[in-house]
């Protein structure tokens, strides 16, 4: 029974080793996405990949806010999120226009973040709210960011009708 137990758990190791070593290379190359917000394969074509059924533009104008730290709302226990969300805007009106240059595209963010002075602070307070009205539970899973998501968009484009916000993106999300 020894004798057959390693060679069994060699041949085990084995499989799950080649079986990890595959996925890693399917993901590596695009084959097989892996996660929340990673390319598929119509992506991969050129195609954008659906987005709850609406089409998505190809491209957006990233604006960032502030990194905040909210407390969240489960009782008896003093827990907080640290977040900072990116917004991407598109302009139905088009003239917010995306640069290709780097040098362009940061100072066209700056024009944009000085002409939104106003309403990024309604907005800031409306993230605050939202944030700091959800508990653990809620924000733990990837269902319950991308609820988040959803409301954080819905809530923001009344603050900011001029702009279409197309994504919500969280480029910081730790809970302690």
């Amino acid at each position: 029974m020894k004798k057959m137990l390693l060679p069994l758990l060699f041949a085990v190791l084995g499989l799950g080793l080649g079986a990890g070593g595959v996925l890693g290379a399917a993901t590596a190359t695009g084959v097989l996405p892996v996660g929340p917000g990673k390319p598929t394969a119509t992506a991969a074509e050129g195609k954008a990949p659906a987005d709850h059924g609406a089409e998505r533009p190809t491209t957006g104008f990233l604006l960032p806010t502030r990194e905040r730290i909210v407390n969240l709302a489960d009782a008896g226990a003093m827990r907080y999120l640290k977040t900072t969300i990116v917004l991407e805007l598109v302009d139905p009106a088009g003239k917010l226009t995306v640069p290709k240059s780097g040098e362009e595209y940061k100072k066209k963010q700056e024009e944009l973040t000085k002409e939104l002075k106003g309403p990024l602070t309604l907005m800031d307070d409306q993230i605050t709210n939202i944030l700091s009205s959800k508990t653990v539970a809620e924000l733990m899973s990837p269902e319950g960011k991308q609820r988040l998501r959803d409301e954080l968009r819905e809530r923001l484009q009344r603050v900011l009708p001029e702009y279409r916000i197309v994504g919500v993106y969280f480029t910081d999300f730790i809970i302690q």
